[in-house]
């Protein structure tokens, strides 16, 4: 990742604060498809918008989090399948925060994370 970072780095940018900065969420395939997202975000930049695309990680936790919400709804609030569940999320957490560390201190596609 500090390697990425640095070649990231390298890319020539404008960072300028006037650009509106519009949030891209939604179903996964949809954000991340060309197609069927019509080439949103080239549109969007075209016009002079800036995009944050909502991270891939997000939809990692999204369906950790219906799982516990699945759990719950079936009386196993206390068992071994959650706390398999609390415990895999916070190793993901972690694995997470590790691989965006080398990218935290940098100006870089990520933003201020």
């Amino acid at each position: 990742m500090t390697t990425v970072a640095e070649i990231f780095s390298a890319v020539p940018a404008e960072y300028r604060r006037d650009k509106p900065l519009i949030g891209m969420v939604g179903e996964i395939y949809c954000r991340l498809d060309e197609f069927a997202n019509a080439n949103i975000i080239r549109r969007i930049e075209k016009f002079g918008g800036e995009v944050w695309l909502s991270a891939i990680s997000e939809w990692v936790f999204y369906t950790n989090f219906m799982q516990r919400n699945e759990l719950k709804w079936h009386g196993n609030s206390f068992s071994k399948s959650m706390l398999l569940a609390q415990v895999r999320e916070k190793f993901q957490q972690k694995d997470e925060r590790k691989l965006l560390a080398p990218l935290r201190h940098r100006r870089t596609i990520l933003g201020n994370l």
